[in-house]
């Protein structure tokens, strides 16, 4: 579901929305990071054994630790981040959103973003490794105060850092619509002009946009803060190992891994953008079937109509 539904949310911000603008971009990165989310969670034949080579080591360091999963994770999770102050600069400071504006600021956001989510994730190259005894994989955070400092490390920056940026940003984005909506509302009832309807699009423009990106942040931190925590409390030794293989714990991660299928759904329920292109894109054969036969019709009418010229314009004998 999620490889389709983000597909779909790919092809949709790509071909069928042709407006640029730096949220679509980010809308797009996200559905870009949710699918190879969605991609990576199909399961990885173990091997029991691995080779002694360097085959072996990045076997062990880069795909036994599923590490690409959790680099596209941290980007998701980023992203929606980004969006969220991206969102708020444009409300709050609208002047000089639209001064630092350019088609590459949104390019130069999304490559920061997967840099800092491999940055982030990097340790588990380290943690991870071949074991020479074995021929197998093993993992070794390098005992109880370095996995405490690992734990206190991850929830922090994947998970608690961005969330506080997202509540504070729609909590600040939020209050500036609010006094935009009232003076606005003081405005009109004074006097009515092409400026006061301007502003009233962008204002009701900035509050779908604001809608939908909320509904995506409260989804986030509901399916990801009782993992997110569970995981943390293991980390700094409060849990039991037994925990992560509990039915609790699975249930947990289960719930965490629904986010990157929610996305194409929330944004079909509260985008009338998002709705009518997929609306397009689900009727794409039919209209083009019309298109063509609205083109045949016109073809011939044009025949016709320069038949009739052409006859008009001949000679006639006197």
């Amino acid at each position: 579901m999620g490889l389709i539904g983000n597909s779909v949310v790919i092809f949709i911000y790509t071909v069928k929305i042709r407006k640029y603008s730096s949220m679509n971009r980010l809308i797009r990165g996200l559905a870009v990071a949710d699918l190879c989310t969605s991609a990576f969670l199909f399961p990885i034949p173990a091997i029991a054994r691995t080779p002694n080579s360097l085959l072996g080591e990045l076997y062990c360091r880069v795909i036994y630790p599923n590490n690409l999963m959790w680099i596209s994770i941290v980007s998701s999770v980023y992203t929606l981040a980004m969006m969220s102050l991206e969102q708020c600069l444009a409300v709050v400071y609208p002047l000089r959103n639209r001064l630092m504006y350019s088609k590459s600021r949104s390019k130069i956001i999304l490559s920061m973003v997967w840099l800092a989510s491999f940055w982030t994730n990097a340790f588990t190259y380290f943690a991870a490794f071949r074991s020479h005894e074995s021929g197998g994989c093993t993992y070794n955070l390098g005992g109880p105060l370095m996995q405490t400092c690992i734990g206190i490390f991850i929830f922090s920056l994947e998970y608690f850092i961005p969330m506080v940026i997202m509540v504070a940003t729609h909590v600040k984005t939020l209050q500036c619509l609010h006094t935009q909506a009232e003076a606005l509302m003081h405005h009109t009832g004074s006097r009515q002009d092409e400026k006061t309807r301007r502003e009233s699009i962008m204002l009701r423009a900035h509050q779908r946009v604001l809608k939908m990106l909320l509904v995506v942040v409260l989804t986030f931190i509901f399916c990801w803060t009782a993992d997110q925590i569970g995981f943390f409390l293991f980390n700094i030794g409060i849990l039991e190992q037994s925990f992560l293989f509990s039915n609790v714990y699975q249930t947990f991660v289960v719930l965490a891994f629904v986010n990157s299928c929610a996305n194409p759904f929330i944004y079909t329920a509260s985008n009338p953008q998002f709705r009518k292109a997929l609306k397009t894109f689900w009727n794409g054969q039919e209209t083009s079937s019309l298109d063509s036969m609205n083109q045949g019709t016109m073809n011939v009418k044009f025949s016709t109509a320069n038949t009739a010229a052409t006859i008009m314009d001949l000679p006639t004998n006197a």
